[in-house]
C-alpha cells in the first residue's frame, strides 16, 4: 500500500520495464503523496481535503487512464521537462479530486502561475514567514504587520514572487 490507500497492482517489475513506466508510477505516487501524506500536507496545507478518485487508487486504473489525460502526449514526449499533473486549472482551483475529468498535464511555469492564482494567501506571521520577511526587508521588520510593513507573496516552495509596500496594496 502507498500512503495507506494506493495499491500498486501492476505486475512485478513493471516499473523497471521502461522509463515511461517509471515516470507513470512516479506521477501516480506524487498524486497520492499530495493527498495522503501527513508530512506533505503539513508542509503544503493547500492540499488539505484533496483526494484521488477511487479508480486511480489502483495503479492499474491510473495506467489505464493516463493516455487520456489532456496534454499526455506532451508529457510523455518530454521526459526531461518539469511537467505536472494538475487538478486545478480546469476548475480554477475549486477541484479537490485527482481524476481523469479534472486533471491535465501542464508545464512547471504554468503550474506555478495557477498555484499563485488560486492559492489562498494567509498573511499570518508564522516563523517561516517572519524569517523570509526579515531576509527580504534586510532586517527592518519588527515581527508584526504595521502600516509601513512590506508584505510578500511566496509560492508553495517559499520562493518569493512579489513584494507589496503595505498590506493594503496586497489586499
Amino acid at each position: 500500500m502507498v500512503y495507506g490507500v494506493g495499491i500498486n497492482d501492476m505486475p512485478k517489475g513493471w516499473r523497471l520495464e521502461s522509463e515511461l513506466n517509471s515516470r507513470i508510477y512516479n506521477c501516480w505516487h506524487g498524486a497520492l503523496q499530495r493527498c495522503y501524506s501527513d508530512t506533505y500536507k503539513k508542509k503544503y496545507p493547500s492540499y488539505k481535503d484533496c483526494y484521488v478518485c477511487d479508480k486511480w487508487l489502483r495503479l492499474s486504473g491510473f495506467v489505464e487512464d493516463i493516455s487520456f489525460i489532456d496534454n499526455y502526449e506532451y508529457w510523455a514526449s518530454h521526459p526531461n521537462e518539469r511537467i505536472a499533473l494538475d487538478k486545478d486549472i480546469k476548475s480554477n482551483g475549486a477541484n479537490k479530486c485527482y481524476c481523469l475529468e479534472q486533471c491535465m498535464f501542464i508545464n512547471n511555469s504554468d503550474n506555478v502561475k495557477q498555484s499563485n492564482k488560486t492559492m489562498r494567501y494567509d498573511f499570518t506571521q508564522t516563523d517561516e514567514y517572519k524569517n523570509k520577511m526579515s531576509e527580504v526587508t534586510s532586517g527592518e521588520r519588527n515581527g508584526r504587520y504595521g502600516k509601513g510593513d512590506k508584505v510578500c507573496q511566496y509560492n508553495k516552495n517559499m520562493e518569493l514572487i512579489k513584494i507589496w509596500d503595505n498590506a493594503h496594496q496586497a489586499g
